[in-house]
């Protein structure tokens, strides 16, 4: 497939989403001018039908739910859940929960409620009502929020496959802990434990269920709880991934020095260094960066949980507006991404700094991090394994505003799976660059490939 092919493709979307783009602004005239609301309909209007035109499923119900949403806020509910209700809309859940996210969002409770309980599936139901829940706990509403919480275990007894089920408990769980009912978390846990060890699944998925559990009993401040369960895996590797997300949840609490001796019992190198990337992601989150690059240094090189760990930081400086710093964290971050064993890991880590350089405006260096990468991807004997590692640089050139690059890469992939998810991170950079869109031919030459 060519350059030109993969344009045209992906030009529906492009137009379904540049007139979604314009959506905000006009709002905003609509609160001043009746004719706003007019406006907004007939932008919405013309995004679903080029939603409608994208041939490809997953895109046009991407954008599906972006325009349900933008329906929300223009106070037309209706239309919303007329989108949702679409028969070429593949992922109805998926709109829905877009649009209760959005009414969630609008302090609309009642309403994202009411829509999360339109939602079929059981766990898609049962999660985006624990959302809601979360959110509202959050804003110190913890007795409305445990009343929800009821109605997502509700919805959790329609899910029939025991793993599935046991993981929305799990979820449940965590965010009663967070409202304030320990009791009721443990007693959720137990009820999971219990789908667990009476599934038919295959002892390794129960291990892994076991491991989650584990996670979910350390975030309640369950540490001890947490340790048992992880001491009663059968499967050593799940066991050290219990650790690492019991050590991740200890840091995530605050309790670093705990979370680091948790870490020392870890004897599997791949799981002891996950472990320590968390910890760093945890620290930097709390904007202790010279703990996280002090806990950053004690990762060995050979996987790319250093470079993970110093790019997770240097996200942090980001987000203190200190872009010298996080320049100098993203070069350590590349020499570390060069010293990754495994080419497939490689790629797609220097792929990920290389999108961190085009953020803090480092483009030389983004770009050359980008042929770094292309590189690493020439080593990959596998041409599915490449397309991973393609798509974390075709995030980094869209984000650098190097689209045709950013095609030309897209056009290695033999995955659909990541060729959609491409097309859609191009697409969205490229409205997002757009100055003037509705001044300007959205088909540029970019798009046609001309």
């Amino acid at each position: 497939m060519d350059i030109k092919e993969l344009s045209w493709t992906m030009r529906s979307c492009f137009l379904a989403l540049s007139t979604l783009l314009c959506l905000d602004t006009t709002l905003l005239d609509a609160e001043e001018q009746p004719k706003g609301v007019s406006e907004v309909g007939e932008i919405l209007e013309q995004a679903t039908q080029s939603a409608a035109q994208i041939k490809n499923a997953f895109f046009r119900a991407k954008v599906f739910h972006g325009i349900a949403a933008a329906y929300v806020k223009a106070a037309n509910l209706e239309k919303a859940l007329a989108v949702a209700d679409r028969k070429d809309n593949v992922h109805k859940d998926g709109t829905l929960e877009s649009i209760s996210r959005t009414q969630l969002e609008r302090r609309q409770i009642l309403n994202a409620i009411e829509t999360a309980s339109k939602m079929e599936d059981g766990l898609s139901k049962a999660l985006m009502l624990r959302h809601i829940a979360e959110d509202i706990t959050e804003k110190g509403e913890r007795k409305d929020a445990l009343k929800i919480l009821v109605q997502a275990l509700v919805a959790s007894s329609a899910i029939k496959d025991g793993s599935t089920r046991a993981y929305a408990l799990q979820r449940i769980a965590e965010t009663q802990g967070v409202a304030g009912d320990r009791n009721a978390a443990r007693l959720t846990i137990q009820e999971a434990i219990k789908f667990i060890n009476s599934s038919p699944e295959t002892v390794m998925d129960k291990t892994l269920a076991l491991q989650m559990t584990a996670e979910v009993q350390a975030r309640l401040g369950d540490v001890k709880a947490a340790l048992e369960t992880a001491e009663s895996i059968q499967d050593d590797a799940r066991k050290a991934g219990a650790l690492r997300d019991i050590a991740g949840a200890q840091a995530r609490a605050g309790d670093v020095s705990h979370a680091l001796e948790t870490v020392a019992t870890i004897n599997d190198p791949f799981n002891h260094e996950y472990a320590l990337q968390q910890i760093v992601e945890a620290q930097a989150d709390r904007k202790d960066i010279q703990g996280a690059l002090q806990t950053a240094a004690a990762i060995k090189q050979s996987n790319g949980s250093k470079a993970i760990a110093l790019f997770r930081i240097a996200e942090a400086q980001v987000g203190s507006r200190n872009f010298e710093a996080a320049s100098l964290t993203l070069q350590q971050a590349r020499q570390a991404a060069l010293n990754i064993q495994d080419v497939k890991e490689r790629a797609h880590t220097l792929g990920w700094v290389a999108r961190g350089k085009a953020e803090v405006g480092d483009k030389v260096s983004a770009s050359e991090t980008v042929q770094q990468a292309l590189t690493a991807t020439n080593d990959i004997t596998g041409k599915k394994d490449k397309d991973s590692p393609l798509l974390s640089i075709v995030e980094a050139q869209a984000q650098m505003g190097d689209f045709k690059g950013a095609l030309q890469t897209t056009a290695s992939m033999s995955s659909d799976f990541f060729t959609d998810r491409a097309f859609y991170q191009i697409a969205r950079a490229q409205v997002q660059a757009a100055p003037t869109l509705r001044h300007q031919n959205v088909c540029g030459c970019v798009m046609c490939g001309e």
